[in-house]
C-alpha cells in the first residue's frame, strides 16, 4: 500500500477522508477502510442530493421511509401504555396480597412456612413486573428519541440546497 500511494502521479495532494468514524459497513457494522475515496464521495453526495431533492416534495413520505427503516432496528410497541396500565395493576395487586398475606401471618392464620414460600414467590413476580416496566420505558424513550433524530435530519435535509461538495460536517 505504501508503494502504492509513492507510486501515485498525485502523492502531493492530500486528500482527507471524510468517513472517518462515520461511515460503516451495512453488512458488518464495523468501520469502512480508505477504498476509493472518490468513489465514497461521489455516492455519498449523490444520495445527500436524492434525498435534498425528495424531501421538498413529500416530507411526510421520507419520515414515514426513515421510521421504518429505524424501526427495523428499534422495534416501538403500539400496545405498551396498554402494558403498563396491566403491569402496574397487578403490582397493586400483588401489594395488597402481600398485605393481606402479612396479617394472616401475623394472625398465625398462615404458617411461616408458607408465608416464606408466598412472600418468596410474590417478590420474584414484583421483581420481574418492575424490570419489565424499566424495560418498557427504556424503549419508548428510545423510541422518542428516535423521532426527535428524524425530525432533525429531516429539517436539516429540508433546509439544504444542491451540495456541490461534501465537507465534515454534511458527512
Amino acid at each position: 500500500m505504501q508503494r502504492e500511494l509513492q507510486s501515485h502521479p498525485d502523492r502531493t495532494k492530500v486528500h482527507e477522508n471524510l468517513f472517518v468514524g462515520i461511515a460503516k459497513c451495512a453488512d458488518c457494522g464495523k468501520s469502512m477502510n480508505l477504498n476509493c475515496v472518490t468513489n465514497q464521495r461521489k455516492i455519498v453526495l449523490e444520495s445527500i442530493n436524492s434525498l435534498i431533492s425528495k424531501v421538498k416534495p413529500d416530507e411526510e413520505k421520507i419520515m414515514r421511509r426513515l421510521r421504518k427503516l429505524k424501526d427495523q432496528g428499534t422495534v416501538a410497541d403500539d400496545n405498551s401504555s396498554k402494558k403498563v396500565a396491566k403491569k402496574g395493576k397487578r403490582l397493586s395487586e400483588i401489594d395488597r396480597i402481600y398485605t393481606k398475606l402479612y396479617e394472616d401471618r401475623a394472625l398465625e392464620i398462615v404458617s411461616e412456612e408458607n408465608f416464606r414460600m408466598l412472600s418468596d414467590k410474590l417478590q420474584d413476580e414484583q421483581k420481574k413486573l418492575r424490570d419489565e416496566l424499566a424495560a418498557i420505558k427504556k424503549r419508548s424513550e428510545e423510541f422518542e428519541k428516535t423521532e426527535e433524530n428524524i425530525q432533525s435530519f429531516v429539517a436539516l435535509i429540508k433546509s439544504m440546497k444542491h451540495v456541490d461538495e461534501l465537507d465534515r460536517p454534511i458527512v
